[in-house]
C-alpha cells in the first residue's frame, strides 16, 4: 500500500527513528517522468535607502541561500534545497531523488498561484461570497 504525503511527513519518520530508503520509500510523482510541482517560501525585505540595512539584507540573503545552510535546513525540514549545486550525499534517499529531478527542467512545473491573492489571479467570486 501507499499514502500520498509531502515533505512534512519526513520529520515524523525521523522522530520515529526511521530512515528514508530503509524504513520507508518515496516516489516523486506517479511515474518516472511525472511532473514535479515546485513551490516554496519567500523572504521579502523592505525597500530602504539605508546602506546598513541593505548590507544586512544582502548578508541574510547570502547566508540563507548558501549551500551549507540549504542542506542543513532541508535535512531538518525534510525538503530539498533551493539549489542544485549542493552536496547531495548529505541528503537522504528521498531528497537525493528530488534533487536529481530538479536538474531535469522538463519535469519542473511551477505553482505560482500559491503565492497570489484571488484578486491577482482574477478569480471571480460568487456575489454571496465575502471578499
Amino acid at each position: 500500500g501507499g499514502q500520498i504525503m509531502g515533505e512534512w511527513a519526513k520529520r515524523e519518520f525521523a522522530r520515529a527513528n526511521q530512515v528514508a530508503g530503509r524504513d520507508y520509500g518515496c516516489i516523486a510523482g506517479f511515474g518516472p517522468q511525472a511532473p514535479y510541482i515546485i513551490q516554496g517560501d519567500v523572504f521579502v525585505f523592505p525597500k530602504t535607502k539605508n546602506a546598513d540595512a541593505v548590507k544586512a539584507q544582502q548578508l541574510l540573503a547570502s547566508v540563507i541561500t548558501s549551500p551549507a545552510t540549504q542542506v542543513a535546513f532541508s535535512q531538518r525540514k525534510g525538503s530539498i534545497p533551493i539549489r542544485t549545486d549542493v552536496d547531495a550525499t548529505k541528503m537522504d534517499a528521498c531528497a537525493q531523488q528530488g534533487l536529481a529531478i530538479m536538474k531535469d527542467k522538463s519535469r519542473q512545473i511551477g505553482n505560482g498561484e500559491a503565492y497570489l491573492s484571488p484578486d491577482r489571479l482574477q478569480v471571480k467570486r460568487p456575489a454571496s461570497t465575502p471578499a
